[in-house]
């Protein structure tokens, strides 16, 4: 289901060699990303590309009509059909209605209290269910009428409808389609698949995501920490010059909506966590948020009209952003086009991340902190801190 006219950023022909052992796949399972990797004959990771030629895929499901979209088609679906698109849903899996903020704002369908179910957080959306089966005829209910009443009535029409969806529900939907594309880019199927988490998924988190992951098809082998994930990744493969085996190591995970800082220590090909920290002030949102200030500042100078975007909750606004995030969207018709051309030095967005990073590493954000390790810790103790087996 790829978008016509999109600039795809990859291809989903596969371009490796696969590995002939058991197919296992990795899922780097993000808030508004995921991606799906591989190994291919020389032991190497390698992403694979969905359908729609993405590496990187959105973790996003939005319906319209009798169709169901997901991941980047359904983020295009936030710019005229956000009511019934769904996003940020993996932060809330395994958590209750009252856990979570009421005061946030979102730019596709909210969260509610689920109908049936107490304290459980859901999604409605509205979609259009096939037609019922057709009415019974009139022969029998009254006699001596018309042949043309003889037959049953029809119904060929689509009828409107609300759907309520649990975190975990949309979760297996969209795990779905990552197993699906990992099956489709193979050539067969997938044995297990080693998925990744955040360092402050709560246990009951972690069960959600296991149980949402076994309705989704998949034999989860292990949910690994982001951390260690990335830690891995540095390590196998080439080393780059001037990298010693032996070291401490700063891990820096920008998300869309967090920060997170891990430091580890590398000792003989084992990892131990120094300490951690969470930020869910900073993140790519935030910086998109200053990139919008600085440029409405901009429109005003050059064209005297007040503009205020940031923070905004009316539709329009938030559309607007929408639209202009997506290179591949257009703009509803109700918007006027005024093309305004500014610049940002390169220098100034550094200082602006740099800050937000030394703010998280000063502070005591929420999060955990973990004590140093000692040198002595067997691999099994550095495996329960990082791998969630």
């Amino acid at each position: 289901m790829a978008v016509k006219n999109s600039a795809p950023n990859g291809t989903a022909d596969a371009p490796i060699e696969v590995s002939a052992s058991p197919t296992v796949i990795g899922i780097n399972f993000g808030n508004s990303y995921a991606s799906i990797a591989i190994l291919n004959k020389e032991g190497q990771a390698e992403c694979i590309a969905n359908e729609d030629g993405e590496r990187q895929i959105a973790c996003a499901i939005s319906f319209n009509g009798e169709e169901m979209y997901i991941g980047s088609q359904a983020k295009h679906q936030l710019v005229k059909n956000a009511e019934n698109s769904i996003t940020n849903f993996r932060n809330i899996l395994g958590k209750k209605f009252s856990e979570l903020p009421k005061d946030k704002t979102t730019v596709s369908t909210p969260v509610i209290q689920h109908p049936d179910k107490q304290d459980e957080p859901a999604y409605k959306v509205k979609v259009l269910q096939a037609s019922p089966s057709p009415l019974p005829s009139a022969a029998a209910t009254k006699a001596n009428t018309p042949a043309a009443s003889q037959t049953a009535t029809p119904r060929s029409e689509p009828v409107p409808a609300e759907r309520v969806l649990t975190p975990s529900e949309v979760t297996t939907i969209f795990l779905k389609s990552l197993l699906q594309s990992a099956e489709d880019f193979l050539g067969k199927k997938v044995s297990g698949a080693v998925i990744t988490v955040p360092g402050w998924f709560e246990p009951k988190q972690l069960d959600a995501l296991r149980k949402a992951a076994a309705d989704a098809g998949i034999n989860v082998l292990q949910l690994l920490d982001d951390a260690a994930a990335a830690a891995v990744s540095s390590t196998s493969g080439p080393q780059a010059d001037g990298l010693y085996p032996d070291r401490t190591q700063l891990i820096v995970d920008l998300g869309a909506s967090s920060l997170a800082l891990t430091l580890l220590s590398v000792r003989q090909g084992l990892f131990y966590p120094l300490a951690t920290s969470y930020d869910f002030s900073v993140g790519g949102d935030q910086i998109d948020d200053k990139l919008v200030k600085f440029f409405a500042k901009e429109f005003t100078k050059k064209t005297k009209t007040p503009l205020t975007v940031v923070p905004s909750t009316e539709k329009g606004d938030v559309r607007a952003r929408r639209a202009c995030a997506s290179r591949s969207s257009t703009p509803p018709e109700s918007f006027t086009r005024l093309t305004v051309r500014g610049s940002l030095p390169r220098p100034r967005v550094g200082i602006a991340v740099a800050a937000g990073l030394s703010a998280s590493m000063d502070s005591e954000p929420d999060g955990r902190r973990v004590s140093p390790e000692p040198a002595e810790n067997s691999r099994a103790s550095a495996l329960e801190l990082f791998g969630r087996s």
